[in-house]
């Protein structure tokens, strides 16, 4: 009785990822074409692999607790406030124009004002610092973020991130977070002076990472910036959607992933996504 292929090429399977290069017989990119697997997975990192939302309302919450001016806002209006300069600084942020702390300075003042006060100088200075050490140290992963990229790196897949953001600030987090052994690299805007969805910034994390796009799989939270950019490269996409946000491209049919959690299920969806199953 002839053992069906299936429970075969299991077992092969099984065989290498025990015992790597001893097993000659079947090369890692044969099992990876037989698993139908990406060469590289792509993903973003704020509020996709580390929480970045909740890491920035925590730090405001905090400060709250230490600056009177801050602590008469109820959360809810301050995280809308110091939300709302978000876009006006950021390309000059991106683009080297100014500083991370020229961006939250110029931010806190503009919050500061709207509520009828002014801070300054050293006030000013020490208000960016605390925010800056609270935040990092208020990230933290998002549950099973770890489990997933290590399941990927079990499975010969190289695990690359591409980020809008400050060099400094990403790699801080990662390393923060725990998440710096599984990442293989980071193409992250501020070094290149060009964000996501630009075509460009997804083409040099694939010529880092040695791939082609229909090899390669993207992970992110922003249908715009991860997904529609992806999708622009010919990179099949997964968007993280643990919010269940509504589709506001609703001509575009796209994987969701709500979570990964159980690490078994996530990956079986981004699998499934990128091999059409």
């Amino acid at each position: 009785m002839l053992c069906p292929l299936p429970v075969i090429t299991a077992v092969l399977i099984k065989s290498y990822w025990k015992q790597g290069p001893t097993v000659n017989f079947i090369s890692k990119a044969t099992i990876k074409a037989i698993l139908m697997l990406p060469d590289v997975i792509f993903f973003d990192l704020d509020d996709t692999l580390i929480d970045h939302g909740t890491a920035a309302r925590s730090a405001l919450s905090k400060l709250q607790e230490e600056y009177e001016v801050l602590g008469a806002i109820e959360l809810d209006e301050l995280e809308m406030l110091w939300q709302k300069d978000f876009q006006k600084y950021w390309e000059l942020l991106i683009l080297n124009r100014i500083t991370i702390q020229e961006n939250w300075a110029a931010r806190f003042r503009n919050l500061f004002e709207t509520v009828g006060h002014s801070i300054g100088g050293d006030e000013l200075g020490k208000l960016v610092s605390d925010y800056g050490e609270l935040y990092i140290s208020g990230t933290s992963a998002i549950p099973g973020a770890a489990e997933i990229l290590k399941k990927a790196r079990e499975h010969g897949v190289t695990v690359s991130v591409i980020t809008n953001n400050i060099a400094e600030m990403q790699y801080r987090k990662v390393k923060h977070c725990g998440l710096d052994g599984y990442i293989d690299s980071m193409t992250i805007s501020q070094d290149y002076g060009i964000m996501k969805p630009d075509p460009e910034i997804f083409r040099i994390a694939m010529r880092k990472t040695g791939t082609l796009p229909e090899k390669s799989l993207m992970v992110g939270d922003s249908l715009d910036s991860d997904i529609l950019g992806a999708i622009g490269v010919g990179i099949k996409p997964v968007w993280f959607n643990r919010f269940g946000i509504e589709n506001g491209a609703a001509e575009v049919e796209v994987p969701i992933l709500d979570g990964y959690q159980p690490t078994d299920r996530a990956w079986d969806s981004m699998i499934s996504a990128f091999s059409g199953h």
